[in-house]
């Protein structure tokens, strides 16, 4: 059950753009002021080594499916029903959607600010990104989906080139467009498409504050985490 005082925000953007560093300064802005805020997704990403990581992930993943079995299958049905290019890769945006939908649920419990960089919007974007949007979209009309939605979304945004250079200089393949490189100018083009078509299907459903950035150049940080921190605060009672 969702709790007064529980505000659930979303950081959404390409991978490359900056969601999970603005995510953690405008964490750090709001924890200085006294605020109480929490970052479940980063948290987990960042926080913890990977044995206990993967354990965290599958505890998740298993109470969003024992709790919620009805709209955990609806879930799997119409991400399965969706063409990926292979079944490990159409496993785990399944397994990452179970995780983010209970990872929403779960803050939606305690009052406070609670900023995801990871969440459900994103998770529907991976899902729709080799396949036809509109079956991945498909995923706002599940009950489950509504009530993991963020209150607030922070469209992070970027030059395609700034992104591609950003992805190329990172030491890991977090995303699929860092592990398919000759893949990478088509896939973030359709990205970027996709982005804003999932910014008018939220629109749409009159369920979240949009609030748009741009972190074309990494000194652009600092003036963004003031601008999102000020409209949070706004939104949320002051840090």
């Amino acid at each position: 059950m969702s709790q007064p005082g529980a505000v659930l925000v979303e950081f959404l953007g390409l991978p490359g753009v900056g969601k999970s560093e603005l995510s953690r300064r405008v964490a750090d802005r709001f924890t200085k002021g006294a605020g109480t805020v929490d970052q479940p997704s980063y948290v987990l990403a960042h926080d913890m080594g990977k044995a206990e990581r993967r354990l965290w992930k599958s505890v998740h993943v298993l109470r969003e499916f024992l709790s919620h079995p009805v709209a955990s299958i609806a879930a799997i049905r119409a991400i399965s029903a969706t063409r990926q290019r292979s079944r490990r890769t159409r496993w785990k945006l399944i397994f990452n959607w179970l995780l983010v939908v209970d990872l929403a649920r779960q803050a939606r419990r305690h009052p406070g600010l609670h900023l995801l960089d990871q969440g459900v919007l994103q998770a529907m974007w991976s899902v729709a990104l080799d396949d036809d949007s509109d079956a991945a979209l498909a995923l706002l009309r599940v009950k489950a989906t509504r009530l993991a939605l963020p209150d607030i979304v922070v469209l992070v945004e970027a030059d395609l080139a700034t992104v591609q250079q950003r992805l190329g200089s990172r030491p890991h393949g977090d995303s699929r467009l860092d592990r398919e490189p000759g893949r990478m100018p088509e896939l973030l083009s359709r990205g970027e498409a996709l982005l804003q078509r999932i910014r008018v299907a939220v629109g749409q459903l009159d369920r979240a504050r949009i609030i748009s950035v741009r972190n074309d150049a990494d000194t652009d940080l600092q003036d963004l985490t003031s601008t999102v921190v000020q409209a949070l605060a706004a939104g949320h009672g002051g840090a």
